[in-house]
This record gives structure tokens, sequence and C-alpha cells, in this order.
């Protein structure tokens, strides 16, 4: 496979875009907004009829759930992240929004559901949306992280399981940048991140497969892009990865032998090659065929083809595929 050329430059200039991002204690949807773009060439009819169904999913309390359950915040930051790529949602919207988040009580939270919460805060806080009720957050979520730490490099599986995870690297970097906090023992975390590239070129969460996962890789070449510590030998391999994980559907595999392609892993896939300004190393066309054919009528994606409902979180995935490769 051909690289693009020019392709050191662009990668130092994205790199650099970044890297910027998370110094100036941005978050995760900050650097996803930057390479999805502001859905531009997205059709106005689509993005009318997601926004009409996001602001259906909103329960009494404005919050968002999954398909089951009651209001969560890692369903409420996927909603609110919908409606800032879309412009979208009133005053309405966005005050029962906020008289959700801003009472969340954090106790018991993990880092996905950290990284949810600060998004969410981050959103409102630049929205002006006025903060009713909010509790103080900042002591909560340094503690959380700090049950996550690993003192030789890294954040674990969870408090209880010792391995170092790639994803939770990955969204501890992303909560500590949001919080002004330095990161830990980056040398360590990036010689510990390095050596979970597989054979494949793909990168395993926990060390313990064969093969890659292409959601942990992502983080993996995210963590490393911003440490700085990737290298054209670590991206290139990533890239042939990434483009082999792009089966015959038009999306993407979450690992080798998995039965069919899935929108989380299209997306993390493309937004990936993005990163490392290999966008064009997959195949648009078929990828654009294929989360198009995730999209109801009324609004909302779907996980896999075979899946009978849509929810929020896919539906964000859908959208952010959308920006990535009708731009």
């Amino acid at each position: 496979m051909n690289f693009s050329p020019g392709l050191p430059l662009r990668i130092e200039m994205l790199k650099k875009i970044v890297k910027n991002i998370v110094l100036a204690s941005k978050n995760q949807f900050e650097i996803e907004s930057m390479l999805v773009g502001n859905l531009k060439k997205v059709p106005a009819d689509i993005k009318i009829k997601n926004a009409e169904y996001v602001i259906k999913k909103q329960n009494k309390d404005g919050g968002f759930s999954g398909r089951l359950g009651s209001s969560d915040m890692y369903y409420t930051a996927f909603a609110v992240k919908i409606m800032t790529l879309l412009g979208a949602g009133g005053k309405d919207f966005w005050k029962k929004a906020g008289s959700f988040a801003w009472k969340y009580d954090l106790s018991g939270a993990g880092l996905t559901e950290l990284v949810s919460y600060l998004q969410v805060i981050d959103i409102l806080e630049k929205k002006k949306v006025a903060a009713s009720g909010i509790k103080e957050y900042r002591t909560n979520a340094i503690k959380i992280i700090k049950e996550y730490e690993d003192k030789s490099g890294g954040f674990m599986k969870s408090p209880v399981d010792k391995r170092m995870s790639l994803y939770n690297s990955f969204l501890a970097m992303l909560c500590l940048s949001k919080l002004k906090e330095k990161y830990p023992n980056i040398e360590k975390t990036a010689a510990k991140i390095l050596k979970r590239q597989m054979k494949d070129g793909g990168f395993s969460d926990l060390g313990y497969d064969s093969c890659g996962q292409t959601n942990p890789s992502a983080a993996a070449v995210m963590s490393l892009f911003v440490f700085d510590r990737d290298s054209d030998a670590v991206r290139k391999k990533a890239v042939k990865y990434f483009v082999k994980m792009q089966d015959k559907s038009g999306g993407f595999l979450a690992h080798a032998k998995a039965p069919v392609s899935d929108l989380l892993s299209t997306y993390t896939a493309l937004i990936t090659l993005k990163t490392l300004g290999e966008t064009g190393a997959a195949g648009r066309k078929a990828a654009l065929e294929f989360v198009r054919s995730l999209m109801f009528k009324a609004g909302g994606f779907k996980s896999v083809r075979i899946d009978n409902d849509s929810d929020i979180e896919y539906t964000y995935y859908g959208l952010g595929c959308l920006g990535l490769l009708e731009n």
C-alpha cells in the first residue's frame, strides 16, 4: 500500500493541532469534532431528522438513557455531543440537559463515566447554561483517576483488575488534560503501549491477545500521537491494520475474527485514519454506503445491519462517520 505524498508534513500539522487541543485542557469531544468537521456536506434532511430523534429521546429529568434503564451520564454525553455537532437544540432542551448534569453525583463513577461527565459540563459551560445545584466535582474526579493509576505506567482496567488498559490510559489522558493535571509516567506508559502492538499492526487492550482490536488500537494510536512517541514504522503498521479491518460490507470489524462489521469500529477506524492523514487509505464509497444503511428513515442509527433498533450512542457514531466521509 502506498502512503499519501506529503504525509509526514500533514501528520506533523495534525499532531500539533491535536496536542494543542489536549494541552489547552480540551476534552475528547473537541478533538473528535475538530477531526469530524461541522457536517457541512451532510444533507440537511439527515441533520434535521437526527436532531428531532435526539429531542424525542430526552427523558423528563433532562438526561438520556440507553435502550433500557434510566438516564445516565454516558448516554447524556452522546446526546449533547450530537446536538452540538448539529448546532441544534432550543433553550428548553439545553435547560433540561443542564438540570440533569449539574446535579449529577459522581460517587462510584469510573473513567468512562467521568469522561462523559467532563464532556457534558464543558459543553454546558460553553453554551452558558446556568449552573443549578452543581456539586464540586474536581476532588471526586481526581480521586477516581487515582484509583485507576498504575504506578509503573498507564492506567488499569479497573481498581481491582490491575492490568494496564490502553483504553483507560487514553481516557485518563483526556480527564487529566481537562482538569489541568499532568499525565504521570509518560515514558513508561508509551513503552507499555508500544509493547501492545501485535504482529498484525493492531493493538491489544490488555496484551494477552495474539491479534489487534480496532477500538483499543484507536486509543493506542491517539495516545502515542499526543505523547509524541509514535514512529513512522508504528504508524504504517497501524494504518495497514485498520485498512485490513474494512470488510466487504464497507464497514470495519472490531477484530479480525468478528462476524460482522459495526458502526463503533467503523467510526474509530475512520477517525484514527483521519488523525494519521490517511482517510483515503480506506474505501470511502463503500464505507459511506455501509454507514447510510444503518440509519433509520425517522432518524437514529443502529449498531450493525442485523440490529432492529437505534440508540443515542450509535447515532453519534453514525453522524461522525458521515462528517468524516462526506467532507
